[in-house]
């Protein structure tokens, strides 16, 4: 009773922390100050960001005095694919200005316009206030409001309008700073030429890799040791989870088109802190097997650092007294669920 309890809340949660939100331009209205410094815009909410790329023009100057500037389409970087909430009142901008000229910047204002869903005529507006930049200054952040949050529903105060994250909204595990390096895949006896991706979630965000292929020889192929890393893991690069986590929802994503089975004995994620990449946490999967017609099989995957800590969670379970303390005790409970499932499945 208490497991199906734990499930429900833990479906809730999922649903409501879900995120459908895409930005799709930037408008910057340029002071009477402008820059011949690299400039890169950053927008973050409290548990990831993304980052546009170099914001340049071909063939006319870019950052000039009193000038609009319009950035959309590829110019915006992994910002393109990396999902926000749309029911977030505020979002975190900050200019990032490269010192090579050592030049001074002044933005009157900025407005960033996102795509809710599929719908492209749904969109929200946040509206930035100004940015002003010295010859030394790097970076400078704002806080931009949703144009359609009323005062009384924002979340964050509007009058210290401060460049760094008020404290209290952080929780107890911190904000996201680790980035998955490598994926290594021990396949089992049966291979597939079926197109594979892979999908890692936690309970507010997911990234999905590339098609997972190689380009000189096989891959998914019986017995064989896979290893994935850099471009191929597509925005499970720039994607930040938080370090320290026990445990991540891990999906293989299998085309049919072929009907091909797969049989995957395990899979290791390694993934490091952004502030120490020396230090690589390690996310240890069980099997899957797919038939001819399954398209995707998901396990949770354990930090090997974590185990110990998980299995005392599950023997004497604590009050849940945090959101990382709900999600800790959610997942535990959802393994054991999906083994029990598993089992009643297998049975005649």
């Amino acid at each position: 009773m208490v497991m199906w309890v734990v499930s429900l809340l833990f479906t809730a949660t999922a649903v409501s922390a879900a995120s459908n939100m895409i930005f799709k331009k930037i408008d910057v209205q340029m002071g009477p100050v402008g820059s011949d410094d690299d400039i890169r815009i950053k927008i973050c909410d409290l548990s990831k960001c993304c980052t546009s790329k170099e914001l340049s023009h071909t063939f006319s100057s870019e950052w000039k005095a009193n000038k609009l500037e319009t950035w959309d389409g590829s110019d915006l970087g992994n910002c393109t694919s990396i999902l926000f909430d749309d029911k977030l009142s505020s979002i975190e901008v900050s200019i990032v200005k490269a010192l090579s000229k050592k030049d001074a910047l002044e933005v009157t204002s900025m407005v960033l316009s996102a795509q809710v869903g599929s719908d492209k005529k749904k969109i929200q507006k946040f509206k930035c206030g100004s940015y002003k930049f010295t010859a030394k200054d790097a970076t400078k952040s704002n806080f931009c409001l949703n144009e359609k949050s009323a005062p009384a529903t924002t979340k964050r105060p509007v009058a210290p309008v401060t460049t760094k994250r008020p404290a209290a909204k952080v929780s107890s595990g911190g904000l996201p700073n680790l980035q998955v390096k490598k994926i290594n895949v021990q396949v089992g006896a049966v291979g597939t030429d079926d197109d594979v991706t892979m999908q890692i979630c936690d309970l507010k965000k997911c990234c999905t890799t590339k098609e997972l292929s190689h380009t000189l020889s096989s891959e998914w192929v019986k017995n064989k040791l896979e290893s994935w890393d850099g471009r191929k893991l597509g925005n499970c690069s720039d994607i930040l989870f938080t370090a320290g986590a026990s445990s991540l929802e891990v999906s293989v994503i299998k085309s049919i088109k072929k009907k091909q089975p797969l049989e995957i004995t395990s899979i290791i994620l390694e993934a490091s802190p952004t502030s120490d990449k020396k230090k690589v946490e390690k996310f240890k999967c069980g099997t899957y097997k797919f038939g001819g017609t399954d398209s995707k099989k998901t396990n949770f995957c354990l930090n090997e650092n974590s185990a110990k800590t998980a299995t005392q969670t599950r023997t004497t379970p604590k009050s849940i007294t945090s959101l990382s303390d709900l999600e800790n005790f959610k997942v535990n409970n959802v393994v054991v669920q999906m083994a029990m499932m598993e089992q009643m499945m297998m049975c005649p």
